[in-house]
């Protein structure tokens, strides 16, 4: 079906349209007229309805409303009188709405129309539009509600630059059950930074507001107890200007809080030096959902989601993407779950036992501006970064960790806590990063402990650990708490899949390890290991640290935890002590190191029983003693020999 716009003539302007309804202002006669399209006569006709309560539109000098009949409602002189014939046109059709809206009481059934009021063209709002849940002078009952409104632009704009209020639209209901239920709809809006103004200031409201840009206000959208909004596309520029405001924020009030509010796709940068992108100060508030959520990277402000004073629980999820260079997330003691996003910059989500949930996110920042930061999370499928700090209830699963720059103190820390186990499985940790395709040289990979500060011991667990270093020094660093019984009491690693350490960085092989503990705590190796490296590191510092609780592979050259193999001698009737050779152990001390051989040849058997172990005087090497001397003969004594070391 074509439009109207398709047959209008030179001397008609087309002002608002549908697919059944034109809005025509006829030029040569200064008259307007309405179209319909009548399906059955195939032709546009005179009978119509139209679109909206109210129209406010500009002609010339004259900026005028008027109702769906075409009855004049307010008129003033445009650029002047803009935002007052705006309000007359609102109070009117909010009037008219009132007198037909009701609950019968029998059936609880409702009977409502929702008025529009559309505004076409620019215009310059210079007061504050005033939007109550019912029109001045109107009393409601108990079975009373409030009605609804809808403020739609066709092509609006509103210049906001000379207004004089804190905000260009309040609207707001009393209290509960009168709120107020707005619809504001594409909308495009600037104002003055250096005239600060907000552009809504919403109370006991709900509703949904949609399809809105706006430069230059302090802040986009202030929310003071609302229930259920939605805010879809609406995007803004801002100067807040101080670190306790924010392009969209949540103000506590005495009544209640404002609860599931939904921001989908919308976002924004602040422009000033303070401020943020999103702020909550209502401690009794419920869930946030931020859906498709976008902020930039390189804004001035003081971050992008403050959610500090926020009580209930935060999504950020579906593409979402917070980036920020001072804060991406602050929410210490708060719970946030995230999914599907990308997070640019520091985040601090810490809540003791309180779950969080982290799933197929990629969090990167650089060291410099802050560490992610997470406790009481159960993180997964997910890719960090920078530095990342796990502390106490945290369950890490199928994560990758990578450094940001070189240099970095650590690519994860654990600060194990005793009351509750913080777990890590299938991860990967190194030093090479996916991203630029550089090796990072780094102090440690995995830091257990804290920087100079006491922290409460616990047992971390890493099960299918993925360690690849190839310029860092210390693959898993364990430090010792400034107090005693401030340190980690062990540290559980079992079914490693590959823990390597090829330092061709600037540090030597004797400076390189793959465990470096300060303090004197079991190292457990539990189910297969393996470890591998090109005598380009040290196992650990110390080897009374260490525990295997199952098969340990140190596939190295010079490192072995297990070595084997046969040895042959001949005996000469009188000698039962004889030299095997080296073991090549990681360790010489006698004490952790098993020693088993067996008997092959017959005069071997027959001396025997046999025994191996560590030779005394040089413990790199093993021997073995028979019982009794075998007989003479050459090469007739032949054993297989095993050695291991052992806790």
């Amino acid at each position: 079906m074509a439009r109207y716009s398709d047959f209008a003539s030179s001397d008609e302007a087309v002002l608002v349209e549908t697919d059944d309804f034109a809005l025509v202002y006829d030029r040569r006669n200064r008259a307007f007229h309405k179209k319909l399209w009548d399906s059955s006569t195939k032709s546009w006709t005179t009978r119509w309805r139209a679109p909206y309560s109210a129209l406010v539109a500009k002609d010339g000098s004259t900026v005028w409303a008027e109702d769906a009949s075409g009855k004049t409602i307010a008129s003033g002189e445009a650029g002047v009188d803009d935002a007052s014939v705006i309000q007359s046109a609102i109070e009117s059709v909010r009037l008219e709405a009132t007198k037909y809206y009701s609950i019968d009481p029998t059936d609880n059934r409702r009977n409502y129309i929702i008025p529009t009021v559309l505004l076409k063209g620019k215009f310059e709002i210079k007061q504050k539009i005033d939007i109550p849940a019912f029109p001045s002078g109107f009393e409601p009952t108990d079975n009373d509600r409030p009605i609804f409104i809808r403020i739609r632009g066709e092509d609006a704009i509103l210049d906001c630059t000379e207004c004089v209020d804190d905000e260009v639209f309040h609207i707001h209901g009393s209290s509960a059950p009168w709120i107020m239920e707005a619809y504001i709809e594409n909308i495009r809006a600037y104002a003055d930074p250096n005239n600060p103004t907000d552009l809504l200031l919403l109370e006991y409201f709900s509703g949904e507001y949609k399809n809105i840009k706006a430069y230059g206000f302090r802040r986009l959208v202030v929310m003071k107890t609302g229930w259920d909004p939605y805010f879809v596309r609406v995007w803004g520029m801002c100067y807040p200007n101080d670190s306790t405001l924010g392009m969209f924020h949540i103000i506590p009030t005495d009544y209640d809080c404002t609860n599931n509010v939904r921001l989908i796709k919308c976002g924004g940068l602040v422009k000033s030096t303070n401020g943020w992108v999103f702020r909550s100060d209502d401690e009794s508030s419920h869930s946030i959902w931020f859906i498709h959520f976008h902020t930039h990277d390189g804004m001035n402000g003081d971050g992008a989601l403050e959610l500090s004073q926020f009580k209930g629980e935060a999504y950020i999820t579906q593409q979402s993407n917070i980036t920020h260079p001072k804060w991406a997330i602050y929410a210490p003691s708060k719970k946030v779950h995230i999914s599907d996003s990308f997070i640019g910059g520091p985040v601090k989500i810490t809540t003791g036992i309180r779950p969080n949930r982290v799933v197929n996110s990629e969090f990167i920042t650089n060291p410099s501006n802050g560490n992610f930061e997470f406790s009481g999370a159960s993180i997964s499928n997910s890719v960090f970064m920078g530095q990342t700090v796990i502390k106490e209830a945290c369950k890490v699963s199928n994560c990758k960790f990578y450094p940001k720059v070189s240099n970095q103190d650590f690519v994860l820390q654990c600060i194990p806590s005793a009351a509750y186990m913080t777990t890590f499985e299938n991860i990967l940790v190194t030093d090479y990063s996916p991203y630029d395709h550089l090796k990072h040289p780094c102090n440690t990979l995995i830091l257990i402990g804290t920087r100079n500060h006491d922290f409460v011991s616990g047992q971390p667990s890493f099960a299918n650990l993925e360690i690849l270093s190839y310029k860092t020094k210390y693959g898993i660093y364990i430090e010792t708490g400034n107090s005693v019984g401030s340190e980690a009491d062990k540290v559980i690693i079992s079914n490693a899949r590959r823990l390597k350490i090829n330092a061709d960085g600037d540090y030597l092989a004797s400076e390189c390890y793959l465990i470096y503990s300060e303090v004197s705590i079991p190292i457990v190796f539990a189910g297969e290991n393996i470890v591998v490296g090109e005598d380009k590191f040290t196992i650990t510092n110390n080897w009374n640290n260490l525990r295997f609780l199952g098969d340990c592979k140190f596939v190295t050259t010079g490192n072995k935890a297990k070595s084997s193999g046969t040895a042959t001698f001949s005996g000469d009737g009188s000698t039962a002590d004889f030299e095997i050779g080296a073991h090549g152990l990681v360790i010489t001390d006698p004490s952790k190191i098993a020693v088993k051989v067996t008997p092959v040849s017959s005069d071997a058997i027959a001396a025997s029983p046999c025994v191996g172990y560590v030779d005394p005087a040089d413990n790199t090497k093993i021997r073995v003693k028979f019982s009794s001397a075998p007989a003479s003969g050459s090469e007739n004594v032949k054993i297989v020999w095993y050695a291991e070391v052992i806790s």
